[in-house]
C-alpha cells in the first residue's frame, strides 16, 4: 500500500481537498457522510462487518478525501476473489460511493476512483467489478470500465400498496398500484402452486451453515466467472447486522443436495423486502431443476408476508420463477417502474491489451459471468 502520507492534493481558490487512504480514526466521519448521503444510519458494526472484517484484504479498502479537516467524500471496496474452474483472481468492488452535496461536481468521484487505481495497480488485486447504474455507468467508462450489460432482478411483488405508500404521490402513486395489479393477481393465482420433486426434503433453520454452503459450491464450479465461495468467504459475506437469514436445506434419500439463503431486512419506509441472496449448486445441472423449484417455492410460502422478494436472473431458471409469480425488471411492468437499470461493469488491473483476458476467458464477454446476490454489493 502506498503510505498514509502520499497525498493527493488539489489547490487553488476556494479549493483545498486531501484524497488519501482511509485511516482507522476516519470510521465516525465515513459514518456520518454515509447518513448525509444515503439516509440511512448504519453503526460501528456495519462498518467493521463490511469494510474491516474482510477475508480477502489486510487492511480496510478504502480512499477518502478530507476538507478542513472533515470526511466530505468517500470511496469503499469490497473485496473477493473471482473464480472460473481453477483459476482464481483477486477483485475489487466499489461500494457504497459518497460525496458530501456542498461539494459535488468537483471531480472528487473521478479522483478517489484515480488514486484507488493507482494504489491497487501494482498489487495484488487483477480486477474491479461492480453494477453501476444508467447514471454512474458514464463515470466508470471514461475510467476504463467496460459495460457488459444489465443486471437483471427478478421480483415478486406481494403488496403493492406498501411498496408504493412512499414512492409516488397523487395520481402517480394510482398509476404505480394499477399497472402491477395484472402482476400481484398472477402471483396470488400461480405463486404458491408450483411443484417441485416429490422426493425432496426441504427444511429451514435461521442463520448460515457456511461449510455446507462451500461443500456444495465444491460439488460444481462454474466454468464461467463467479465470486469463489469457500467457508471464509461465505461466514463474512452473510454476516451483515442488516439482515436477518435463513437457510433452505433440500434432501433426497437423507443427503443435502442444494440449499438456498433468504435475507429479510426492513426498510425506512416500512418495506419489507426479501432477497434470495445465493443458491448452491451455483445453477448449470438441469438434474437440480426440480430442487430449485422446492427451495424456491419454500422461500415463497414462508415470506408470504414480506412486501416483496427478489432474485438475482443468475440464481435459477427464469421458467422457475415465472411459474413462482416472479417478473424480471427489464419487461413490463416492472420495467416502467424502474427509473435507472444497473449493469455489469469490469475494469483490469493494470489496464493493458492483454489484460481483459484471464486464463484464456475475456472478462469484458457478459456470458463468461454468471453469479447470484452474493457478488453484488446490497448492504
Amino acid at each position: 500500500m502506498v503510505g498514509a502520507t502520499d497525498v493527493d492534493r488539489k489547490r487553488g481558490p476556494g479549493d483545498s481537498y486531501t484524497v488519501r487512504e482511509f485511516r482507522s480514526e476516519d470510521r465516525d466521519g465515513v459514518l456520518a457522510l454515509d447518513r448525509t448521503v444515503w439516509g440511512r444510519d448504519r453503526g460501528e458494526d456495519w462498518f467493521d462487518w463490511k469494510y474491516a472484517s474482510n477475508p480477502i484484504v489486510g487492511h480496510v479498502p478504502m480512499f477518502v478525501t478530507e476538507y478542513d479537516g472533515e470526511i466530505v467524500g468517500a470511496r469503499p471496496f469490497m473485496a473477493f476473489r473471482i473464480r472460473a474452474g481453477e483459476s482464481v483472481v483477486d477483485a475489487l468492488q466499489p461500494s457504497d460511493t459518497m460525496v458530501h452535496p456542498d461539494h459535488r461536481r468537483r471531480g472528487l468521484f473521478s479522483r478517489m476512483t484515480r488514486r484507488a487505481i493507482a494504489t491497487y495497480a501494482d498489487e495484488d488485486p487483477a480486477l474491479l467489478f461492480n453494477f453501476p447504474n444508467d447514471a454512474a455507468r458514464p463515470g466508470y467508462e471514461k475510467l476504463g470500465w467496460r459495460t457488459l450489460g444489465p443486471q437483471v432482478t427478478y421480483y415478486r411483488v406481494q403488496d403493492p400498496a406498501r411498496l408504493f405508500a412512499e414512492r409516488f404521490d397523487g395520481p402517480a402513486r394510482e398509476l404505480a398500484r394499477r399497472t402491477l395489479r395484472p402482476l400481484v393477481r398472477s402471483v396470488r393465482r400461480t405463486g404458491t402452486h408450483a411443484s417441485g420433486r416429490s422426493d425432496v426434503d426441504v427444511q429451514s433453520r435461521r442463520g448460515v451453515p457456511c461449510a455446507t454452503l462451500a461443500s456444495l459450491y465444491d460439488r460444481r464450479v462454474p466454468g464461467r466467472f463467479h465470486v469463489l465461495r469457500d467457508e471464509e468467504l461465505l461466514r463474512w459475506r452473510f454476516g451483515s447486522p442488516a439482515w436477518s437469514r435463513t437457510t433452505y436445506l433440500a434432501s433426497r434419500g437423507g443427503t443435502v443436495v442444494a440449499a438456498l439463503v433468504a435475507r429479510t431486512r426492513t426498510l425506512a419506509d416500512g418495506a419489507t423486502v426479501t432477497q434470495v441472496a445465493d443458491v448452491l449448486p451455483l445453477p448449470g445441472d438441469a438434474s437440480l431443476m426440480g430442487t430449485a423449484t422446492s427451495l424456491f417455492g419454500a422461500v415463497t410460502r414462508d415470506h408470504a408476508d414480506s412486501t416483496l422478494v427478489a432474485v438475482s436472473a443468475g440464481a435459477t431458471s427464469p421458467a422457475i420463477l415465472h411459474r413462482l409469480g416472479f417478473r424480471p425488471d427489464d419487461r413490463p411492468p416492472l420495467s416502467w417502474l424502474r427509473s435507472r437499470r444497473k449493469s455489469l461493469a469490469v475494469r483490469p488491473l493494470p489496464l493493458s491489451d492483454s489484460s481483459w483476458t484471464l486464463d484464456g476467458r475475456p472478462v469484458d464477454v457478459p456470458t463468461n459471468w454468471t453469479g447470484t446476490f452474493v457478488e453484488r454489493d446490497t448492504t
